[in-house]
């Protein structure tokens, strides 16, 4: 299903006397596909409170992720930072695969958010907020003094070095402060038990919570009822995993219990809530000729999947919802980034930005009141990401794309080839318009390649 590219009317800030601090409720999913929810088109998933959530505010048709992969989109999170600044561009190594088969050699990737890196956490903290965190980090750990605990967070569940829990059901390994369970309890439920835990000893002052989930994350492992329920349904398309669909249903369940719990402590009216994922889904290569396994999801007609700068590996669902602020009901095409996340939640609360502490994304809310959305967006990735199905392909080479309006350039550092896509005629990214709009390419790649001179953006170079 292809969304009208549409941007409607955002309701303006009620003025009041003395208008409270609103609270800030951030729901990340993990490897939450932008087609997997029923409000994005899908007809196998069951999303039935997110589903409402969206209703009650606004969906984001051209919502992104700073990053295909986990740990660089939550540390662009937390820092409002390209990964060109924090040095976290990807997970791990750039230097994926098999060396013979790389013809550059990718730049140092940091695994760890610096402890110097002013977070969002950190700047509300200091602004009387308080700040809580669940679940998922992978930015660092308490060892070197970068977890949630030594970054801004007066409280924080989970929040460690690692990328996936060893499973959803309990037992799923040593988490701090998560040790204790019981056989089969699920890690979703748990960590928004924590999350609503946090909320009502938090009510009597402004809060900022993130809850940072790590479904739909492999391992793949469902609660038995969700599981049973989707095997017995028929699938209508590409999507057709139960246990994915369990696990994306348990995530909707969860969700629905925080919202609850905010409407029951009167709070709902006063909480900006918004539930985006870190990147793409976890399929979709197979369609993108580069193989890759497992087929998790698909994101048709989205291109690729997560890993990949094509915009099945980019492009996520976002709902945000602001009573009285945000008018029901909602869609908005206007690109928007993970990136936007910090200076929004500054403006909204009335925080300052960090002194010397650059930020590279813009105030959502502003830019809908304006109609004027800042600068080109930009994913830079100078290493490579393997395919794991189909031997010398890759699912990332060293490489960048922008995104302008609804142009999207991508450029290839190892062969110089640029390509250009026009997003509001073509989602898939079929037809490469580079030949035909060559003034649009040009002017394009002039802005990444600029872009790349002011961020100091690290670059591979040839053996």
């Amino acid at each position: 299903m292809i969304f009208p590219l549409l941007c409607l009317s955002f309701v303006q800030i009620v003025e009041s006397s003395v208008p409270p601090p609103p609270n800030v409720v951030l729901i990340l999913a993990d490897d939450l596909g932008w087609a997997d929810l029923a409000c994005q088109g899908s007809d196998w998933y069951e999303t039935p409170r997110l589903d409402s959530l969206a209703k009650e505010g606004m969906r984001f048709t051209d919502a992104y992720a700073a990053a295909a992969n986990c740990a660089p989109t939550r540390a662009a999170l937390l820092s409002g930072q390209w990964g060109a600044r924090t040095g976290m561009w990807t997970v791990g190594s750039g230097k994926r695969g098999k060396e013979e088969n790389r013809a550059m050699v990718p730049p140092k990737n940091q695994r760890h958010l610096a402890s110097s890196v002013l977070t969002i956490a950190e700047a509300l903290q200091a602004n009387g907020y308080t700040t809580g965190f669940v679940g998922k980090w992978h930015l660092g750990n308490k060892a070197a003094g970068t977890d949630p605990r030594h970054q801004g967070f007066d409280f924080a569940i989970g929040g460690d070095s690692r990328g996936h829990p060893k499973g959803h059901l309990f037992p799923w390994g040593d988490m701090p402060g998560l040790e204790d369970g019981e056989p089969g309890d699920s890690l979703t439920e748990r960590l928004t038990n924590e999350a609503i835990g946090f909320v009502q000893r938090s009510q009597e002052k402004p809060f900022f919570l993130l809850l940072s989930h790590y479904a739909v994350h492999t391992p793949l492992q469902a609660l038995a009822k969700d599981k049973e329920h989707f095997e017995s349904k028929v699938p209508s398309g590409q999507q057709k995993n139960s246990t994915y669909a369990g696990m994306v249903t348990e995530l909707d369940r969860q969700t629905g219990r925080l919202l609850d719990e905010l409407q029951v402590l009167g709070l709902d009216e006063n909480t900006l809530v918004i539930f985006t994922s870190d990147n793409g889904g976890l399929g979709g290569y197979q369609d993108a000729g580069v193989g890759g396994s497992p087929e998790v999801t698909h994101n048709a007609p989205l291109r690729g999947g997560k890993g990949m700068l094509s915009e099945g590996g980019i492009r996520v669902p976002l709902l945000m919802r602001w009573p009285k602020k945000i008018q029901s009901g909602t869609t908005s095409a206007m690109p928007v980034s993970t990136l936007d996340f910090y200076p929004t939640f500054l403006g909204i609360t009335d925080t300052k930005q960090p002194a010397d502490h650059p930020l590279d994304g813009h105030d959502i809310f502003l830019s809908l009141r304006t109609k004027v959305h800042g600068s080109p967006h930009v994913w830079h990735f100078p290493g490579y990401l393997e395919s794991s199905a189909k031997k010398g392909t890759w699912r990332a080479m060293p490489s960048a794309v922008l995104r302008h309006g609804r142009w999207k350039l991508h450029e290839d550092f190892t062969t110089g080839k640029v390509q250009l896509f026009d997003l509001s005629a073509d989602i898939q990214e079929a037809q490469d318009l580079a030949k035909i709009e060559k003034e649009t390419t040009a002017r394009l790649l002039a802005l990444l390649r600029q872009w790349r001179k002011d961020t100091r953006a690290p670059m591979p170079v040839e053996k």
